[in-house]
């Protein structure tokens, strides 16, 4: 393997395991938006009605 080539294949190997760390930050939410404006519904309630002390 030539050195060009070992180097490609580092550099992809690492903007793969970026793109797989922000994969569930990022793209989850903007693909199922239904789901979390459920859950950003139903938090918001609760902290709402929190007794607060």
């Amino acid at each position: 393997m030539g050195r060009n080539t070992k180097i490609a294949l580092i550099f992809g190997g690492f903007v793969t395991a970026v793109g797989v760390a922000f994969y569930p930050i990022f793209f989850h939410p903007l693909t199922h938006v239904d789901e979390y404006s459920k859950c950003k519904r139903y938090t918001w309630l609760k902290r709402s009605f929190e007794v607060k002390l």
